[in-house]
């Protein structure tokens, strides 16, 4: 069985707080995940760990298999460009790992419920 690894990959924030966001939601959503992925949070840009130091992690873990989810709200160069390009470094760099990339979230059929219960959830007090 291949030992799959996740890396949720976000932007990043030159303040702490939001690269902790991400951080949280990469906990929360390793604690939905019942297939005993491993799970690590990285950074495009302003935080730690990046992307290269983030799959580092995974593959020293032991996984075989790495899913790249970009949380990123739309296809800009890091989804177009930046993204792919790194993959390909690190396909270069573990060529025994497989390298998947995941859609962007507004490429998800979800993300038009989520927008439509975030604008529910305001309060028109």
């Amino acid at each position: 069985m291949i030992k799959e690894g996740v890396l949720i990959l976000a932007h990043g924030s030159r303040r702490e707080a939001g690269n902790e966001e991400v951080k949280n939601i990469t906990k929360q959503i390793k604690a939905k995940d019942g297939l005993n992925r491993l799970y690590q949070a990285a950074f495009m840009e302003f935080g730690q760990p990046n992307m290269v130091d983030g799959v580092a992690k995974l593959i020293d873990s032991g996984v075989q298999k790495v899913i790249v989810v970009p949380l990123f709200l739309f296809s800009g160069n890091h989804i177009w460009r930046d993204i792919p390009q790194a993959l390909e470094q690190q396909r270069q760099q573990y060529p025994n790992v497989q390298f998947v990339l995941a859609r962007h979230i507004a490429a998800a059929n979800l993300f038009p419920d989520l927008v439509a219960e975030l604008i529910d959830g305001v309060d028109n007090k």
